[in-house]
């Protein structure tokens, strides 16, 4: 849970607010070969959003496709499918559809380079670009930038496989918030 300080300013004095924000999102996807080296998904996740004593429920769906093109892997995937989040004061928050189109450079000896570009309701929403290096066998560090056009917000972090299970950890800048640490969780069967 983060803690962010707020600013408000007032006729020669200034008052300082604290509120928490908590985001968690369990998403279950499953995968399907359509042909060799291609393959369809679908997932489902549920939101929890908590900012101060206000709290936000809800389910979306997301689908996409992903495969290789000339040893680049691409993909495509629509987001936000259905997403309505349901607050406790009563409001209900539609977000709106989100695609995504990705593409990543092969894997070498010096790791591998990967962007995406999301569009929303027909502008670009976010432009993006990282770097992966596998760093020992089970261990990847992962850096980037988010939203290159607009705020290049920096980030890192780490990826830790153990067999089927993946550990990832992130630290991030955002505009708004401030810092952001996120930790993942992935198991493949």
């Amino acid at each position: 849970m983060a803690k962010y300080k707020k600013r408000i300013y007032e006729i020669d004095q200034i008052k300082e607010l604290e509120f928490s924000d908590i985001e968690i999102e369990p998403t279950l996807t499953f995968g399907f070969p359509i042909s060799k080296g291609w393959a369809w998904g679908v997932g489902a996740s549920f939101h929890y959003h908590g900012i101060s004593t206000e709290t936000a429920q809800g389910i979306s769906l997301q689908t996409g496709i992903s495969g290789n093109l000339f040893h680049w892997s691409v993909g495509v995937s629509l987001q936000n499918i259905g997403d309505t989040l349901s607050w406790s004061t009563g409001t209900e928050e539609h977000r709106p559809l989100l695609l995504n189109i990705g593409l990543a450079s092969p894997t070498t000896v010096f790791g591998q380079i990967f962007s995406d570009v999301s569009v929303q309701q027909n502008e670009l929403e976010s432009l993006n670009i990282g770097y992966a290096y596998t760093l020992l066998k089970n261990l990847e560090i992962r850096s980037g930038v988010q939203d290159i056009t607009h705020e290049a917000l920096p980030s890192i972090g780490l990826g830790l496989h153990l067999g089927n299970l993946e550990i990832q950890y992130s630290f991030s800048s955002q505009a708004d918030l401030g810092n952001i640490q996120k930790v993942g969780l992935t198991y493949e069967p």
